[in-house]
């Protein structure tokens, strides 16, 4: 192989390993917003629930018919719990997909800088500022995990007023 047949071979191997990595960052992007509809819908259905005409009924229930470990579990508390520990699970779900899209997208600049000489990725650098750092769909997301865990803790805390 001489140097010509070098060079091309490793710009193809990088032109294949940055269109991988362009569906990866498509698939990540597309998987948080899977994600966040799987979640809005499961809390949705947890919060009508709690605040059905029912829940009262469920307040006065308890799950087994003998406590376990000397506690009582209540339907209603339960609910609770389950979606504080829903929120965690889909802000990690979030979390990791941000990071993936990150290591890709770092991944994808260092092969346009030294082997593609693209700038699909490389060029969007813009200078930082208040909006480039904090008005972006990451942080957004990152409030609205946390509201609802907020929602959630007041509601363990706190009833549903009787309807």
């Amino acid at each position: 192989m001489n140097e010509n047949d070098n060079q091309s071979f490793d710009r193809a191997a990088a032109l294949e390993e940055y269109k991988e990595l362009s569906e990866n960052m498509r698939y990540y992007a597309n998987s948080r917003f899977v994600h966040l509809t799987l979640f809005i819908a499961l809390t949705g259905v947890l919060f009508s629930v709690i605040f059905s005409a029912d829940s009262q009924t469920l307040l006065n229930k308890s799950i087994f018919d003998q406590p376990i470990f000397g506690i009582d579990i209540n339907p209603l508390l339960s609910l609770k719990i389950f979606g504080i520990i829903i929120t965690f699970v889909f802000y990690v779900f979030e979390q990791r997909a941000v990071d993936n899209w990150v290591s890709f997208l770092i991944r994808a600049k260092a092969l346009e800088k030294n082997s593609l000489k693209y700038e699909q990725y490389s060029s969007k650098n813009r200078k930082p500022s208040w909006r480039t750092l904090w008005l972006r769909a990451t942080w957004a997301a990152r409030l609205f995990f946390f509201f609802v865990f907020v929602a959630w803790i007041l509601l363990l805390f706190h009833m549903p007023p009787n309807p």
